[in-house]
């Protein structure tokens, strides 16, 4: 089953804090992982819309698996949609792997 990535840029509205963020939305999971973005940027936030009871996302600094591990994150046995906010910075690029086929999640960051 081959994944879905959407990318975009949030529209600013009066009264948002001005952050800039982009964001990319994986619907059917990337388990080989993806490069979200290469270079230097921030981890705003995780948002995870449709949660498979214990799929993992894991999040590194770097280009590939190889890169240095930033966080994991493991759905619970019963899941619901959340938002994890990290405000993490990361030095040579944002990639992540989501294990699971049916895992749809947001990673917002600039």
């Amino acid at each position: 089953m081959a994944f879905t990535a959407t990318v975009g840029t949030a529209t600013p509205y009066y009264g948002q804090p001005q952050n800039g963020g982009t964001f990319t939305n994986f619907a059917g999971g990337t388990t080989t992982g993806t490069q979200v973005k290469t270079g230097e940027g921030v981890l705003y936030k995780v948002v995870i819309n449709s949660p498979t009871a214990a799929g993992t996302i894991t999040m590194y600094d770097g280009t590939s698996t190889s890169g240095s591990p930033m966080g994991v994150i493991t759905v619970p046995s019963s899941p619901v949609p959340v938002s994890l906010e990290y405000n993490m910075y990361f030095k040579t690029g944002l990639f992540v792997v989501v294990a699971s086929q049916t895992e749809d999640v947001t990673f917002i960051y600039k």
